[in-house]
């Protein structure tokens, strides 16, 4: 099902002007709560940690479709929100862009872990 037709189905909405800023304010601290919480509770409480972490990439999919399509999800939100991003996938060049993202993000995350790695040896020999 298209953007179009969840829309005319009133699966979906349209995000008034006035409500963006909130709501991606909202799903932006949301997300972040979420995969902060994530990587606490990894090693102690496991199962806690792969729920945050689903709702981190559940929020970060609305503020996706928010800032990139100015809609949300109305019903069936989790279901209709892999829907949404299956059919915008089907459109190559948006898909390309995606992986592009990824990729650079995932190359900037290991940037920062090296970087925490040389800070941490820094102190050390600082300490020393």
């Amino acid at each position: 099902m298209t953007i179009e037709e969840s829309l005319k189905k009133g699966l979906i909405t349209k995000i008034v002007e006035t409500e963006i800023q909130r709501y991606t304010n909202f799903f932006t601290n949301s997300y972040k709560e979420n995969l902060e919480h994530c990587k606490f509770n990894i090693e102690k409480f496991p199962r806690w940690s792969i729920i945050s972490g689903y709702y981190a990439m559940h929020d970060l999919t609305k503020l996706f479709l928010a800032k990139k399509f100015q809609i949300k999800i109305d019903a069936k939100v989790h279901k209709r929100a892999i829907k949404i991003m299956e059919e915008i996938t089907k459109d190559k060049e948006l898909l390309n862009l995606l992986k592009i993202g990824y990729e650079e993000f995932t190359k900037m995350a290991a940037d920062l872990e090296e970087a925490k790695d040389k800070k941490l040896s820094i102190i050390q020999v600082l300490n020393s």
